[in-house]
């Protein structure tokens, strides 16, 4: 008897859902937009922006660029915006990567999840990239 036979016959089912466990990563994220939230060992938290080399590419950001990154009032949508002065985060590109990240420090703005999600409605306007923040999830 194999070991699914078995484990159904002893009364036993999955309950994990049907459905591949994602492992996504940031590397998977070349062309577009994806959002994760780190814990560091203090317990403080840190939002990253990884955002895939082609979509810098359209939005005519590059490696070392300042960018800042709004939210509108209902935190529905967001913007990564290129600045020219005032007080951005750097776009740090990854060495032999698909991607350059943006960090900032997590707020009460920001949704949480866990890890990386890529993000939906993801449109580069002249004013910057937009899109869609994802809903947050409550930490396991």
């Amino acid at each position: 008897m194999d070991k699914d036979a078995r484990r159904q016959s002893m009364g036993f089912s999955s309950i994990l859902p049907a459905f591949p466990a994602s492992n996504r990563s940031s590397r998977d994220v070349k062309n577009g937009l994806g959002y994760s939230v780190s814990f560091s060992k203090n317990g403080s938290a840190q939002a990253v922006l990884t955002i895939g080399k082609n979509l810098c590419a359209k939005a005519g950001l590059s490696g070392g660029d300042k960018v800042d990154v709004l939210t509108d009032k209902t935190g529905e949508y967001g913007l990564i915006q290129k600045i020219e002065n005032g007080n951005g985060r750097k776009l740090s590109p990854r060495k032999g990567e698909n991607f350059m990240t943006v960090a900032f420090k997590f707020n009460a703005n920001t949704p949480m999840v866990k890890g990386i999600t890529e993000l939906e409605n993801v449109v580069v306007l002249e004013e910057g990239i937009l899109f869609s923040w994802p809903p947050s999830k409550k930490p396991a």
